[in-house]
């Protein structure tokens, strides 16, 4: 019989910090008579301290908090290890805060306790602003992390089947590009295409968008400089890949004809017959001089990630020729 599951509406990242604060707590050695419970609990505790630190020692004692100092879940296990938890759902890191926190706590360790950093992310995140992260001495555990742990334990309790089957469902939604063709794709499909192909591509980001239009989620890449303009890939809505030039100085118009030309004529040499002209230019910093249509390079049938990429890299060949 269907449920409604409550994390359908329980999506903020305060819902979430107080389902990690539950079941980290159910690792406590008062709860072994819950068994299941109390067995996730202690794999998850032992999944983020062995992020960083190779910890077998059993859980005899464990104190948990909650939005204390700005940080979202705090826990410490037998008074040994110190566990900072940021705790994200769809946003991303602000203000420096990670490296404010770590340095924060580090004051405050005694010299017998050891401090895990981690980034806990159950929404999708480009692989680039994540190995930002990492630099700060953060380790990462993802959405996949956390199913690959918790899917081996069956507890008799709702809210932790609820949390199972609804991170299980946005892995689901993610994994779409897989199943179908783009054309059925919705904004967390592209980004689960986006971090397939990102670690293959130069300089490589994605993210939300926004215009006047309404916005989307696009990638972007494969920067090349010269010294009126840059010259980049981007996928934008429904797919659309767009060559496109960043304006750093000079006539708008004269460096959008000139680099539109020369996008042109190498297109013409190279036999990409596809490339279509915008059907108008823009004035601001950042113009679309070439479009090709996601059919071009995704294909019409189910995905294909060699292909793709294989497609892919005539375009970037093609941003090579324009600047040489």
């Amino acid at each position: 019989m269907e449920k409604v599951n409550i994390f359908k509406y329980a999506t903020s990242e305060l819902s979430q910090d107080a389902f990690l604060c539950w079941l980290i707590e159910n690792s406590a050695p008062q709860y072994v008579d819950s068994e299941e419970l109390h067995a996730a609990a202690c794999a998850f505790v032992k999944l983020l301290i062995n992020k960083e630190i190779p910890y077998e020692k059993p859980i005899e004692k464990i104190r948990v908090y909650k939005q204390m100092n700005n940080i979202d879940v705090r826990f410490v296990v037998n008074e040994e290890i110190k566990v900072i938890i940021e705790d994200k759902t769809k946003t991303r890191e602000h203000s420096d805060q990670l490296r404010r926190y770590k340095n924060d706590e580090l004051k405050k360790l005694n010299e017998n306790q050891r401090l895990v950093c981690i980034y806990l992310k159950t929404g999708n995140e480009s692989w680039g602003t994540l190995y930002e992260i990492m630099q700060k001495g953060y380790s990462i555990v993802n959405r996949k992390d956390i199913l690959d742990i918790l899917t081996q334990y069956k507890p008799h309790n709702d809210f932790y089947i609820d949390y199972i089957e609804y991170l299980q469902s946005l892995e689901d939604k993610t994994n779409i590009y897989m199943e179908k063709p783009y054309t059925e794709w919705n904004y967390m499909a592209w980004q689960g295409f986006y971090m397939c192909i990102e670690k293959e591509l130069r300089w490589a980001e994605w993210d939300y968008i926004s215009n006047p239009k309404g916005g989307f989620w696009g990638l972007y890449w494969y920067w090349a400089k010269k010294s009126d303009c840059k010259i980049y890939l981007q996928i934008e809505k429904d797919g659309k890949l767009c060559i496109k030039i960043e304006i750093i100085e000079g006539n708008v118009s004269a460096i959008r004809e000139k680099w539109y030309r020369k996008l042109m004529e190498q297109a013409k040499i190279l036999g990409y017959k596809e490339i279509e002209k915008p059907k108008r230019f823009g004035y601001g910093q950042w113009i679309t001089i070439g479009i090709i249509n996601p059919q071009n390079y995704i294909g019409k049938n189910l995905f294909n990630r060699d292909k793709v990429l294989e497609n892919i890299r005539k375009y970037e060949e093609l941003i090579d020729k324009c600047v040489e």
